[in-house]
């Protein structure tokens, strides 16, 4: 904030970093402990860390950054969650067709 209205001796790349680079690790720390009981095939693996990635590439966008990455955090929000729903509906189907024992 403080770099935003010129009162920080920092530059925009530091304070872009020090909001991006943590908010990456989050991702792959959310990532590295719930991919292995709660991610099903490839394209529910690949959110978190393709997300997290392009929370490190908004570091180097200046002024855009802090918002770009919010941007990306909430397109990674809509895809977990369509993905998610995705998945539910197919087992759904699935378990519908299923014949009773």
């Amino acid at each position: 904030m403080e770099q935003t209205v010129g009162k920080a001796h920092i530059s925009t790349l530091a304070a872009s970093a020090a909001v991006t680079l943590p908010t990456a690790l989050y991702l792959l720390t959310v990532w590295a402990l719930h991919s292995r009981h709660f991610k099903v095939g490839i394209a529910q693996q690949l959110v978190l860390p393709t997300a997290a990635l392009m929370v490190i590439l908004c570091t180097f966008l200046g002024d855009w950054a802090v918002l770009a990455a919010g941007v990306v955090l909430a397109l990674t929000v809509a895809t977990g969650e369509t993905l998610t729903a995705q998945l539910t509906a197919r087992e759904r189907r699935a378990n519908a067709t299923a014949p009773a024992a």
